[in-house]
């Protein structure tokens, strides 16, 4: 796992990055996160979750992007990114084969989420039920826009054989032979959904572009690719600028410890405050009804759980508006006048807040390792604050 983090005002964006990679439980080990995505203009790029694209590693990935682009520069950060979606969407990195694994990987994963809902898998009965849950998510979504144009009936087709073996190891013979027409239903609604697998990669582009004077962040969240196109769902952008907003603070991955910092409160407990709140609510109105003697109580059941519902949000919207006034837009406002040096000390100071929660507690150390920190402005390109290196610069002048 990973924890990053971008800060940016007017001036500048700093950007910070952890170097934990994790394999298999517990065990981690160091990993490069942060790159400058040209050595000729200012802009950076981070990746989380997924440390390689189609079986390269991102940092491979990224350097030979860099070397293609040259000098070449691009109006707007929105542009970049557009340009190394499309080079990592081609060969080397994309090929039958490796679409293929990528295609059964998506497939398999779904169908580990249906086996982790509990479900006998030796009752038919029961996984066809978690199927069609499954199902009802991945439709919830919606189709991924950037697999529109692509067959996917002939996909499903050409894909058969291979979703016939992901089927034939996840679940007992008996079960696959009778729940086969869903399980492939499931797999096809995986591939083309919206939903990606959790081996997707995250990549986040911040910086100038040429045509910018205000620094601009953008984030794809991409699983690989499939049908001959990278299959990614746009995630947030930032365009720091005259009318506003002059200043953001975006954590990526894992973000629990910079929402306390900026909030006052974890976004766990929030959730637990939004069903505890319902609940109260609703179980004073029905003692009320029963105290006051109400008839047919059990029928305004529905209508009084609705209700608490909607004075569960409208609770949780005013502390939000107060988290605003109190928390929030106090940091704001001095993050809008900090100077380059103190930009890179505040992202670094919180990926090692999340570091330092992660190792103080019972939770696995999935953010550890030196922090990667770099300044972007607009004359000065990407500045390395913070920076790891594998070789000694005294030996490699080059």
């Amino acid at each position: 796992m990973t924890a990053e983090v971008a800060v940016l005002n007017k001036t500048a964006v700093a950007l910070a990055a952890d170097s934990a990679a994790t394999l298999g439980p517990g065990k981690t080990y160091p990993a490069h996160k942060l790159f400058a995505l040209s050595k000729h203009h200012p802009v950076g790029l981070m990746v989380y979750n997924n440390a390689e694209f189609m079986g390269v590693p991102w940092e491979t990935v990224v350097k030979m992007f860099r070397r293609s682009c040259g000098s070449r520069s691009y109006a707007t950060v929105r542009e970049y990114l557009t340009a190394f979606i499309e080079f990592v969407g081609k060969p080397p990195f994309y090929t039958a084969e490796q679409e293929a694994f990528n295609v059964g990987r998506i497939v398999s994963a779904a169908f580990e989420k249906v086996i982790r809902r509990g479900v006998a898998t030796a009752d038919a009965t029961r996984l066809k039920v978690a199927i069609e849950q499954e199902m009802a998510a991945f439709r919830a979504a919606g189709p991924s826009e950037a697999l529109k144009g692509v067959n996917l009936k002939r996909l499903r087709k050409a894909y058969e054989p291979m979703v016939d073996s992901c089927i034939d190891g996840a679940f007992p013979p008996n079960v696959a032979v009778a729940a086969k027409a869903e399980l492939h239903a499931l797999a096809a609604e995986a591939v083309q959904s919206a939903s990606l697998s959790e081996g997707h990669s995250g990549v986040v582009v911040a910086g100038f572009g040429e045509d910018e004077v205000f620094p601009s962040l953008v984030e794809i969240v991409t699983d690989g690719c499939v049908g001959g196109r990278v299959k990614y769902s746009s995630g947030r952008s930032v365009d720091i600028g005259r009318p506003g907003p002059h200043a953001m603070i975006i954590p990526f991955a894992q973000g629990d410890m910079v929402a306390r910092f900026m909030e006052g409160v974890d976004p766990a407990f929030l959730d637990y405050v939004r069903s505890a709140v319902a609940a109260a609510s609703f179980d004073l109105a029905m003692e009320l009804l029963k105290a006051s003697g109400a008839s047919a109580v059990a029928e305004k059941e529905d209508t009084l759980r609705r209700v608490a519902l909607v004075q569960a949000e409208q609770y949780l919207t005013g502390a939000f508006d107060e988290r605003i006034r109190d928390f929030i837009e106090p940091v704001m406002e001095a993050v809008r006048h900090l100077p380059k040096e103190e930009l890179a000390e505040l992202a670094e100071a919180l990926v090692n807040l999340t570091a330092l929660k992660r190792r103080v507690s019972l939770q696995s150390e999935t953010v550890a390792g030196p922090v990667d920190v770099a300044v972007i402005s607009k004359g000065d390109g990407l500045i390395w604050i913070k920076r790891k290196r594998y070789f000694d610069p005294a030996l490699n002048h080059r």
